[in-house]
């Protein structure tokens, strides 16, 4: 499993894997979409207060509302920072092979803890999802980046002799 995980064309497609979940994490970031549209909401219904303060319209629940606007237009726009702070933020390819490169360089168990999310065995398959240096784990990908048969031994019950079964192993990201 080791030797397959340090192949070049596996390391090359666990690479596009984390590519395009980070690439469709920007792409699907509706809440700063949301944030810019409620900003703009907010700014117009600002703006026709001032107009109507400007004419002499001006009373206690003008006053009031112009205070909620401008406090409700300060908060979207830390909200929006922060969301772009969080999508400006992007792995280079170079990060994520030195990433990979690093985790192939571990002992076996470490190696494991540092790059295994989580295993699903099933009787005739297993799959295995790795972390992914952005740290974020998705299923969104369904397709693995890596599948192969091996010949796995299978212990029955009351059997001196493991049998030995084929085993499709699929690696996802």
């Amino acid at each position: 499993m080791i030797k397959e995980l340090n192949q070049p064309q596996t390391i090359e497609k666990m690479i596009n894997n984390i590519l395009k979940v980070q690439e469709s994490e920007d792409c699907g970031n509706t809440l700063l979409t949301s944030l810019n549209k409620e900003k703009i909401e907010t700014q117009k219904t600002f703006d026709n207060i001032m107009k109507a303060v400007e004419q002499g319209v001006i009373n206690n629940t003008t006053n009031k509302r112009m205070i909620e606007l401008e406090n409700k237009l300060e908060d979207i726009e830390k909200q929006i920072i922060v969301e772009k702070v969080k999508t400006n933020f992007k792995l280079t390819k170079e990060d994520i092979v030195t990433y990979l490169n690093d985790a192939l360089k571990l002992e076996t168990q470490l190696l494991i803890n540092y790059i295994v999310n989580q295993i699903i065995l099933f009787d005739d398959k297993m799959q295995i999802y790795f972390n992914s240096p952005t740290n974020k784990t998705t299923n969104e990908f369904k397709t693995p980046f890596s599948t192969k048969i091996y010949k796995l031994p299978y212990i029955i019950q009351n059997k001196p002799q493991p049998e030995m079964i084929d085993m499709v192993v699929e690696l996802y990201m």
